[in-house]
């Protein structure tokens, strides 16, 4: 049994077969073929009993060309989340004034 924020895992699922190696998470990756949606993935991850419970839309928008930031850049997002707290925010990737 899980204390505080933790929760049992998978196979401490007493309705579970010992041993089981039934898959709990997920990813698929999607195109749509189409000139307005080419080279635009779309990313479906879902899983069971993870850290947090969510819903959510991430749009990560392109990497810009020349990279002034040494590849430690993270890439601009757009999130909307469904549930709970519904919430739309943009994450930016953005640097302090001077040549450092």
């Amino acid at each position: 049994k899980g204390e505080g924020d933790a929760k049992e895992g998978y196979l401490d699922d007493p309705t579970v077969p010992k041993g089981s190696i039934t898959p709990t998470y997920a990813m698929a990756v999607m195109k749509i073929r189409n000139e307005r949606w080419d080279g635009v993935p779309f990313i479906m991850k879902c899983g069971k009993a993870l850290n947090e419970r969510k819903s959510e839309v991430r749009i990560q928008f392109k990497d810009v060309p020349g990279d002034i930031f040494d590849g430690k850049a993270k890439r601009n997002e757009l999130v909307i989340r469904v549930q709970p707290n519904e919430a739309v925010y943009m994450k930016m990737m953005t640097k302090q004034p001077g040549m450092s």
